[in-house]
């Protein structure tokens, strides 16, 4: 499961570290929902297709939630982790593998993956202006200074999804991530 949400914020930062704003500058980074802003612990595990400038990237990411620490490990499909990143009420501790493409940002998946994962409540408390986040019945949008920046399209509802696809506008971007697995613990 761990290696499924790691594959899912990998992709997810492929998109973020691409994506430009269309008003001359590149976006800064998103700011990240404290860890202590859930009240339980969760394990993740997604299967990432992420397509990026004509190559296609199957990856696993695990991700672990709890009420202080929030982990992401991301995987090849042969299990080699490519990233972990914890972040924690010390911060943020990132590894990476001397194999991670240079243009995976792994802070960037993190808040990718929160998009898509986290509850709308605790992403509109996290961003604050210029950044804004808009949810539909089946679909979240990221906007920057009243830019489009990412989309993410649920198949499903957001309550209960299987399938998510993200895409950004302004890149040759797009992650698809598939829910395997989805754990509580007490």
């Amino acid at each position: 499961m761990q290696k499924s949400l790691i594959v899912v914020g990998l992709l997810w930062s492929l998109c973020a570290c691409t994506f430009s704003s269309g008003l001359g500058r590149a976006s800064p980074q998103r700011p990240l929902i404290e860890p202590t802003e859930r009240d339980y612990s969760q394990q993740l595990t997604q299967a990432l297709s992420i397509v990026h400038k004509d190559e296609a990237h199957q990856l696993l990411g695990v991700i672990e939630l709890t009420p202080n620490k929030t982990a992401m490990a991301v995987f090849t499909p042969e299990g080699l982790k490519l990233f972990s990143v914890v972040q924690n009420a010390d911060g943020l501790a990132i590894e990476t593998h001397p194999m991670l493409p240079e243009f995976v940002d792994p802070r960037q998946m993190l808040a990718d993956a929160q998009l898509v994962n986290w509850p709308i409540a605790a992403l509109r408390t996290a961003l604050s202006v210029p950044w804004r986040v808009e949810e539909t019945s089946a679909a979240r949008r990221l906007w920057w200074h009243n830019r489009l920046i990412l989309e993410a399209i649920y198949q499903d509802s957001i309550v209960e999804w299987q399938t998510v696809e993200l895409s950004s506008p302004r890149t040759d971007y797009r992650l698809v991530i598939r829910a395997v697995s989805k754990e509580d613990f007490d």
